[in-house]
C-alpha cells in the first residue's frame, strides 16, 4: 500500500463547524495537489468521491464508504416514510455489511428541531465515519478518499449558506407565516363572533330600553 506522507503533510486541514464556512481548497485544487502523487485509478476514485458518484469507485476505502452511504441513505428514506401522512414507496439499495450504530444515529439525527439541523445532523454521522476510514491508513490511499469525502462535505456546507440556507430559511419562514395567517384568521373570526354576539346583546339592552321608554310615554299620556 502506497504512502504519500509529502502530499497528505501539503493537504491544509478541513473543519466541519458550522455551516456557512469557506472550504481551505477546492476540487480542481485538491485534484491539482494530487496529480504528481497518485496513480491514475486513485486519481478518479477521489474525483467520483468529490462528485458523489460513488457507485463508480474501486478502491476498498470507496466501495465501504459507498456500502455506509446506501445503508444511512436507506434509514433516511424510512424515517421520512414515517413523517409522511400517506404511504410512499421506497427506493431502498442494496449494500453490503450493516451497521446498528449507524441506524441509531440516524434515527437521533431526525429528532433535530429544523430541516437544516437535521441535514448537518446527518453530516456529521458522515464525518464521523470519514475520520474513522483515515485511521486506516493515516498517509495512504484510505486518508486520501476520507479527505475527499470531507472536502466534498464542506464544499456543500459552503453552498448551504450561499444558497440552500437561505431558500431553507425562507421556506421555514413561509410555513412560520401561514402557520400565523391562519392562526391570525382564526383569531379575527372568533373576535368577529364575539363582536357579532356583544352587538347582539347591546342591540337586544337597546330594544328593551327604547320598548321601556315608548311604554312610559305611552303611559304618562293615558293620565
Amino acid at each position: 500500500m502506497a504512502a504519500y506522507y509529502y502530499l497528505v503533510s501539503s493537504l491544509p486541514t478541513i473543519s466541519l463547524r458550522e455551516p456557512g464556512g469557506v472550504p481551505p481548497l477546492g476540487q480542481d485544487e485538491f485534484i491539482g495537489a494530487c496529480l504528481a502523487h497518485v496513480p491514475e485509478e486513485l486519481l478518479l476514485d477521489l474525483q467520483a468521491v468529490l462528485e458523489g458518484a460513488l457507485e463508480e469507485a474501486s478502491h476498498p476505502a470507496a466501495r465501504a464508504y459507498a456500502n455506509f452511504e446506501v445503508q444511512l441513505s436507506n434509514a433516511v428514506q424510512r424515517r421520512r416514510a414515517g413523517l409522511r401522512p400517506v404511504d410512499s414507496p421506497l427506493a431502498l439499495q442494496e449494500h453490503e455489511g450493516w451497521s446498528v450504530a449507524l441506524e441509531h444515529a440516524v434515527e437521533q439525527a431526525f429528532t433535530a428541531p429544523d430541516p437544516l439541523a437535521r441535514e448537518v445532523a446527518l453530516d456529521r454521522i458522515r464525518e464521523q465515519f470519514l475520520d474513522e476510514l483515515a485511521t486506516t491508513s493515516p498517509f495512504g490511499e484510505a486518508f486520501l478518499i476520507a479527505y475527499a469525502g470531507r472536502l466534498r462535505l464542506a464544499l456543500r456546507w459552503a453552498q448551504w449558506n450561499a444558497n440552500e440556507g437561505r431558500r431553507r430559511l425562507e421556506t421555514l419562514g413561509r410555513l412560520g407565516l401561514d402557520a400565523l395567517g391562519r392562526q391570525a384568521g382564526q383569531d379575527a373570526h372568533m373576535r368577529q363572533a364575539g363582536h357579532l354576539r356583544v352587538y347582539a346583546v347591546r342591540g337586544q339592552d337597546a330594544f328593551g330600553r327604547q320598548a321601556g321608554q315608548d311604554a312610559a310615554r305611552q303611559e304618562s299620556l293615558l293620565h
